[in-house]
């Protein structure tokens, strides 16, 4: 079967390849960590270790783990941790992010790249953060008997009917599995029904109501007050994790609000680093000053001008610090094109009144919560995004009332990463001294 998913992968890989090819050239993605990807060419883990090693995919999953990594070492100093990722944005981000740990790129389902990965990094453990069922890396570790599973993990309707179709497939790939530890009961019963083994199925919560700051009193978030030359009496509009086309709906928005509350400050983040430039250009021709985070730090003085200005966060791995500056938060991926939203917990948890558009499914239990409490607002089009923002703009209180519904169900939440800790402590293994998988 190995051979059968390499020969797929291969095809694929080929049917993409001109793809990938302009993607590379026009944006640089996909050029870094080809070794590690196609060869699996990682770090050799150090030797007489316990070795953890968590797969994520991209900036989220990555920065998600930030409690559940500091408990793991806090209480196993001695371990070695790999982390390994999927794109070029988490790469840079986790190693940002932790630099006590090994960072490496995720080998790619070949066999020959999974094979060596395992030889080198010797794993004792591996978890797996959401959803990544890989079948070459599942049969091999199953094979050698290293335990493996997913952590945090979340199966959504849309997903959950796709995997439906192959069901056996991926039947065979869960019972393979040594844990899965689930965010919440639909997605419990989700993987239930693709034939998860109930014995190996537990629900810890959601590790994301942990990796979010509930109070606003940060050193980190007062000097990117200061960076931004944010006054206080300022009131602050984020939009974070926005997506095209919702840049130009916050700035269509933006220029009537602004028109009659002139003491409304936007800032936007665009998901993905390779539209900095373009959502910057996109600003300059609504007739806005821009000002991005990345000149600022360059240069500090900055030149006022007459036309309203939007503020452009154009660096990585800091939204989340961000966010504790809002008042209003727009949270992206849920207007326009239908990706099914970002994370808005992290604005929820920092109180500000929060809402998105109509397309949230990727969150749709958050949501649900948030929404059951009152701590968002879901608008369906741009005309109904503008009249919510105006009206919490009026009415401060209203907008407060928003923000602690949601602080207060975030806290309640809060959890998930010690759960998740305890059930792996039954894991525990002794040291791998090596690791010799055959290919099949």
């Amino acid at each position: 079967m190995g051979w059968l998913l390499n020969i797929s992968y291969l095809t694929l890989l080929l049917f993409l390849s001109p793809f990938l090819f302009y993607k590379s050239w026009r944006t640089g993605k996909y050029r870094a960590g080809w070794s590690q990807k196609f060869w699996g060419d990682l770090p050799v883990s150090p030797p007489n270790k316990r070795v953890l090693w968590i797969h994520a995919v991209s900036v989220g999953e990555v920065l998600l783990l930030k409690p559940f990594i500091k408990l793991w070492l806090e209480n196993n100093p001695h371990d070695h941790l790999v982390l390994t990722v999927t794109t070029s944005t988490g790469h840079k981000v986790a190693c940002q992010t932790y630099p006590e740990i090994s960072i490496s790129y995720a080998p790619l389902d070949f066999t020959w790249s999974v094979k060596q990965a395992l030889i080198n990094v010797r794993p004792n453990l591996i978890c797996l953060v959401e959803l990544e069922l890989w079948p070459n890396l599942i049969r091999h570790v199953h094979r050698h008997k290293i335990p493996i599973g997913i952590i945090n993990a979340r199966l959504s309707e849309k997903s959950h009917r796709g995997y439906s179709y192959i069901k056996p497939l991926i039947r065979s790939l869960l019972k393979k599995l040594s844990f899965v530890l689930a965010q919440d009961d639909p997605i419990a019963n989700r993987f239930l029904d693709l034939g998860t083994p109930p014995d190996i199925l537990q629900i810890t919560g959601s590790m994301k109501f942990d990796g979010v700051n509930i109070t606003q009193n940060q050193a980190k978030i007062s000097d990117l007050r200061t960076l931004l030359q944010l006054n206080p009496t300022d009131h602050i509009l984020i939009a974070g994790s926005t997506h095209e086309p919702e840049e130009e709906i916050l700035l269509q928005t933006f220029k009537h609000i602004s028109e009659k509350f002139t003491h409304v400050k936007l800032l936007i983040a665009p998901r993905h680093a390779e539209r900095f430039n373009e959502v910057a250009e996109l600003i300059r021709n609504s007739g806005f000053n821009l000002l991005r985070k990345s000149q600022i730090l360059a240069s500090p003085q900055t030149h006022p001008t007459d036309k309203p200005t939007v503020i452009l966060l154009d660096t990585l791995g800091e939204l989340s610090i961000a966010w504790g500056l809002a008042d209003l938060a727009y949270v992206g991926g849920s207007m326009g094109n239908k990706r099914g939203g970002q994370n808005m917990l992290e604005p929820a948890a920092y109180g500000a009144a929060v809402i998105t558009g109509p397309h949230t499914w990727n969150f749709a239990e958050i949501m649900n919560q948030l929404l059951s409490v009152q701590g968002i607002i879901q608008v369906a089009d741009q005309p109904a995004l503008q009249q919510h923002l105006s009206e919490l703009i009026q009415n401060p209180k209203q907008a407060k009332f928003y923000g602690q519904r949601a602080q207060e169900l975030v806290t309640k939440h809060q959890g998930a990463s010690l759960a998740t800790y305890e059930h792996l402590t039954t894991f525990s293994k002794p040291v791998r001294t090596v690791i010799n998988i055959p290919l099949d």
